[in-house]
């Protein structure tokens, strides 16, 4: 039989938390320089996503100044739980964050883009497999994957290209197999 009750210290510290913070409205106030490092922090992200060209990335960069806040208010309320006032110390206390869920974010994005590509290729050479007698187009190719020309085109020309399929003519269209070699 398992016991399902919390140790007796944690609720004290829960508690004593609790007594801390006691009633209070939540509202927390910024010291001098603050508001204007959020703004001028706002408005970097702001002009990098004019330079970005991944619309994935515009949502990470969009949030991080709020992120950074939310994240300087914690600070605050950590010295001083009754009356946070965030100072510039929280907000520069932030940046190493900053920098960790911006570089994360990226790593994320470019690590679904390698696997996205590495599907693609899986998928296409499996149709080539699968149709390898009769061939298969690669119209017909786009189509069974969802894909858009751009995206099945470079595929079959680099296989082309290395040796790993063939292309020949069928009337006006061009039919691919995998090479016998």
């Amino acid at each position: 039989e398992t016991n399902n009750e919390l140790p007796g210290r944690v609720i004290e510290t829960l508690q004593r938390v609790s007594d801390e913070l006691g009633d209070r409205d939540y509202s927390a106030s910024a010291g001098k320089g603050v508001i204007d490092r959020f703004y001028d922090y706002a408005r970097q992200m702001r002009e990098l996503l004019a330079t970005e060209q991944d619309e994935k990335l515009h949502g990470v960069h969009s949030r991080l100044p709020t992120k950074r806040m939310k994240a300087a208010i914690c600070f605050a309320t950590l010295d001083n739980p009754k009356r946070p006032k965030i100072e510039l110390h929280h907000w520069n206390a932030t940046e190493e964050f900053a920098i960790g869920w911006q570089r994360d974010a990226i790593l994320a994005i470019e690590a679904s883009k390698r696997s996205d590509k590495t599907d693609l290729e899986s998928k296409l050479w499996s149709l080539l497999i699968e149709h390898s007698t009769q061939g298969i187009t690669a119209r017909r190719m786009q189509q069974i994957t969802n894909r858009t020309a751009d995206e099945v085109a470079p595929v079959l020309l680099k296989w082309e290209k290395i040796g790993s399929t063939q292309k020949t003519r069928s009337g006006r269209t061009w039919i691919y197999t995998p090479n016998e070699k």
